[in-house]
């Protein structure tokens, strides 16, 4: 009869050691870095890092930045959810990024300024979660890509949907498909700084899986 409880073995006992030695579970260790960008002038860099609780849960994201000089690690604080995918402005004075902390799975845009402890603010919520952002070469505006609640997500992230909304239905209640629904697409979104407003910019009825600023903005309406 084979053992389907592997936990109690010594290899198993070996390996799961050798990953908490790796991932430094409960001591608050970045120990992992993606989506990793320098700052325009060269002084500091920032990443998306990875922070493991236990290792029986996936690990939560933080912005974190890294003075290039010093080697100095700082980890941007957020009170739950995740962050990712820090973007700096193209003067090096803010960070943008994304977070889930107000809902898991749905990302909006955040910003704060270049000081290890400012504060983030919250930038208006988009109809869907931001897969992406971009700065507008001038520091004007940032490019959202955002994906439809429910929407697939793409093969490499593996065959799963984005965040659903419920709509306060009850739990029984049937999910019907009909393929046609407004929400599964991905658009693009401009947030505007100095009105600190988004709209939408992109044709119904066509998805836009990737998207790029160009070097002259013409997105003023």
């Amino acid at each position: 009869m084979h053992q389907r409880d592997i936990r109690g073995t010594a290899l198993y006992q070996e390996i799961a050691a050798f990953y908490e030695q790796l991932h430094a579970p409960g001591t608050g260790r970045v120990t992992d870095a993606a989506d990793i960008t320098i700052r325009p002038d060269g002084a500091a860099a920032a990443f998306t890092g990875s922070i493991y609780q236990d290792m029986q849960t996936p690990p939560v994201t933080r912005t974190c930045t890294v003075d290039l000089a010093s080697s100095r690690l700082e980890v941007r604080p957020g009170p739950q959810g995740n962050d990712k995918m820090p973007r700096w402005s193209p003067d090096s004075s803010r960070l943008a990024f994304l977070s889930d902390r107000l809902e898991p799975g749905n990302y909006q845009l955040y910003l704060c300024d270049g000081a290890a402890d400012s504060a983030a603010l919250a930038t208006p919520a988009v109809e869907g979660t931001v897969e992406y952002l971009q700065w507008s070469p001038d520091g004007r505006f940032v490019l959202l890509g955002v994906a439809g609640f429910g929407a697939d997500f793409a093969g490499c992230q593996g065959g799963h949907k984005t965040v659903t909304r419920d709509h306060g239905l009850p739990e029984w209640t049937p999910l019907i498909e009909s393929g046609e629904e407004q929400n599964l697409w991905r658009r693009l979104f401009v947030w505007e700084c100095a009105s600190n407003t988004a709209r939408a910019i992109s044709p119904v009825g066509i998805n836009f899986w990737e998207a790029s600023t160009p070097r002259r903005t013409r997105w003023a309406s």
